[in-house]
């Protein structure tokens, strides 16, 4: 739901993983807050920089639902390998915010990258 209001907020037409790390900034998720906290990471700064590098659509989607983009699926697909690969029968956040780092090509990988977070070291 965060995302998807994130996408709305950004004038978006799709939900990308970009809006889904926006939303768990929003949201304040306890286990990426304690990744930037690590990494010495402002929640602040990696939020700036997702708005910075998003272009809002010329025109808008209609309806009440934002559909999730190929990249988001992709993030899905990698966050259920985490979930599987730790023995865990759900998919949660924090297998959400790797596969975020395990797709890496959209706006939110590059960011998180510029900021020193990546797949190692977020494990």
């Amino acid at each position: 739901m965060a995302a998807q209001e994130e996408a709305k907020r950004l004038a978006s037409n799709f939900v990308g993983s970009e809006h889904l790390l926006l939303g768990m900034l929003r949201e304040k998720e306890p286990i990426v807050m304690k990744i930037l906290d690590y990494s010495r990471v402002d929640p602040l700064s990696i939020k700036e920089r997702i708005e910075a590098e998003t272009v809002p659509a010329a025109v808008l989607a209609s309806g009440p639902e934002i559909p999730f983009n190929a990249q988001v699926k992709k993030v899905i697909e990698l966050a259920w390998d985490e979930a599987r690969g730790l023995g865990h029968s759900y998919v949660g956040v924090e297998h959400l915010f790797l596969g975020i780092l395990r797709e890496g090509s959209g706006i939110s990988g590059k960011v998180l990258n510029e900021f020193g977070i990546n797949i190692n070291s977020a494990k």
